[in-house]
């Protein structure tokens, strides 16, 4: 293979933007282009000067070390070849489901930080590599609903708290049938010791347990999992670049 760094884009076009769709670029467009720039090009202007039109939108670049124009093509014929269609220019256009354009993120990504290869026409990943390969594409898939549900308010907000979510539905039914035994004899205790109020002793210790829960959640996982999905694209590589080199993944 031939060793030229560049950079693979993804395009949205802009042909087929749809106004009841909210802001996010990924979410507002029907139709999408699979391009290429090469590094100096893309190093110098910073994509300013990047070949797009009025019709146009810049969604993701992904920095390929080998043959990147051979990885464009890849990605043309190789995930979107029968959906593929011919605007007016002669250019080719692909008409992109939410799963799709995850899958394309998700292969790009592995590709930009060197966990997958192109043999023979199929996608290969080393053994050494898989488990950082499913991060990632558990990462960018994360991202990918996220900014698709951006409509949807309610669905936006379980992304983003989906851990203190599953927690919530772990607790509630065990804290439940826990309190059938201990709020009577919380009770008891709290009157034994004179304590005002004592039928509220339950509810005030329910509330620290779980108020020290989603603090403990919060400090453990959930700002780094919020992180990754508000992250811009220039943080979100720097998150994952940071991950690869310094995190174990262990079976």
């Amino acid at each position: 293979m031939i060793s030229e760094s560049g950079y693979v884009c993804i395009v949205a076009v802009k042909d087929s933007f749809s106004w009841n769709i909210n802001q996010h670029p990924v979410n507002a467009w029907k139709y999408y282009r699979v391009d290429t720039c090469d590094f100096n090009e893309g190093y110098r202007n910073k994509f300013i000067n990047f070949p797009l039109t009025n019709s146009t939108e810049l969604i993701n670049t992904f920095r390929i070390i080998n043959d990147y124009k051979s990885v464009a093509i890849f990605c043309r014929e190789k995930f979107f070849e029968k959906k593929g269609i011919n605007n007016s220019k002669g250019e080719y256009d692909f008409s992109l489901k939410i799963e799709e354009i995850g899958r394309l993120q998700v292969f790009l990504t592995q590709m930009e930080f060197g966990l997958a290869q192109i043999i023979k026409d199929e996608i290969h990943i080393k053994d050494e590599n898989k488990l950082k390969a499913r991060w990632v594409e558990d990462v960018v898939l994360r991202r990918n609903e996220y900014y698709h549900s951006t409509s949807k308010r309610f669905k936006k907000f379980t992304i983003l708290f989906k851990n203190k979510i599953l927690l919530l539905k772990w607790l509630i039914p065990r804290s439940f049938l826990v309190g059938l035994i201990f709020f009577p004899l919380a009770i008891r205790i709290a009157d034994a010791f004179g304590v005002d109020n004592s039928s509220l002793v339950p509810i005030w210790i329910y509330s620290y347990l779980y108020f020290f829960a989603f603090l403990i959640q919060e400090w453990g996982s959930d700002g780094k999992y919020r992180e990754e999905i508000l992250a811009n694209e220039k943080l979100i590589k720097s998150i994952i670049r940071e991950k690869l080199q310094y995190s174990s993944f262990l079976y």
